[in-house]
C-alpha cells in the first residue's frame, strides 16, 4: 500500500508504508501547449514497483484532492502512445481519451478528466 509523504495537493514523493523506500512521484503543473484550463497531472514510478497499483492510487488521490479543494474543473493527462502502463493508469482513473496531440516533445495520447 502506498502512503503519501506530503499533502496530495503539493508535488511530492510517496513511499511504501512498511519500508519508507521511494516508490514514485505525482504532481500537477500548467502546460502551455494544452488548451485552457491547462492543468496536467504528471507522474513517475520506480521500475521495481510497476504493476502494483501504486500510480493508480496516487493519480486518483491527487485528482480527487484537486477537485475537492481547488476551483480546478478539468485535469489533463498525457502519455506516449506506446507506454501502455501510463495510458492504462489514466484510463483506470476516469480520464477520457481525447485522441493524439503533437507537442514539441513528440506525439502523445491526450486524456482529460472533468470534475463530476
Amino acid at each position: 500500500m502506498a502512503a503519501r509523504l506530503r499533502d496530495p495537493g503539493q508535488p511530492g514523493l510517496f513511499g511504501k508504508r512498511s519500508s519508507g523506500r521511494f516508490v514514485g512521484w505525482c504532481c500537477t503543473e500548467l502546460k502551455d501547449e494544452l488548451p485552457v484550463p491547462n492543468r496536467e497531472i504528471v507522474y513517475g514510478l520506480s521500475a521495481d514497483c510497476l504493476g502494483k497499483g501504486y500510480m493508480t492510487q496516487a493519480v486518483t488521490a491527487l485528482t480527487d484532492w484537486l477537485f475537492a479543494n481547488t476551483d480546478t474543473n478539468v485535469i489533463h493527462g498525457l502519455a506516449k502512445p506506446d507506454n501502455i502502463a501510463s495510458n492504462r493508469v489514466l484510463q483506470k482513473c476516469g480520464f477520457e481519451d481525447l485522441g493524439e496531440v503533437k507537442l514539441e516533445e513528440g506525439a502523445y495520447k491526450h486524456y482529460a478528466r472533468r470534475n463530476r
